[in-house]
């Protein structure tokens, strides 16, 4: 209710960032750097153990986008996040939370992070951050499996009002 006092939902020394809520509410997906490496938690909203999703493989860093706006599938079945891999990139990944069945999404190119996938709305695509030599720009990839496109850049100022 409005105006209630707040819950402490962890309790331990580290960061726990990125919080986002499952769309049928029974789970909060965050991301924690209790070890080597950063890993994803699920816990429930009110009461209730927390659990160990995955691992990132990817070192705590601010800003890094391990989880997107929107990480969960449209069922809440699966998740999507951002794995470092072993030649030093970084890819997406979805890992079913029923099965623990874990897919890799993206192949990126050499020296390149997917970072920040987000589900569309009807399931049917993903959106996606790929930086690449050190220039950003959004990408989709279909769902179900395929090459990723980059979204063309917008003409002209972004924001600006038109006179």
């Amino acid at each position: 209710a409005a105006g209630d006092d707040p819950i402490r939902r962890t309790n331990t020394p580290t960061d726990e960032t990125h919080p986002r809520w499952s769309p049928d509410n029974r789970h909060i997906a965050f991301v924690s750097d209790r070890g080597a490496d950063a890993r994803i938690y699920l816990i429930p909203p009110l009461a209730g153990p927390e659990r160990e999703l995955v691992s990132t493989g990817l070192q705590r860093l601010i800003g890094r986008a391990e989880l997107g706006a929107v990480p969960w599938s449209p069922d809440g079945q699966e998740l999507l996040f951002s794995r470092g891999q072993p030649s030093g990139d970084i890819a997406i990944w979805k890992t079913h939370l029923v099965t623990g069945e874990e897919t890799q999404v993206t192949h990126p190119p050499p020296n390149s992070e997917d970072l920040g996938a987000t589900w569309s709305f009807d399931g049917s695509q993903v959106a996606f951050w790929r930086s690449e030599n050190g220039r950003g720009s959004l990408w989709l990839i279909p769902a179900l499996g395929d090459e990723p496109r980059p979204l063309p850049r917008p003409q002209g100022l972004v924001g600006a009002r038109q006179r």
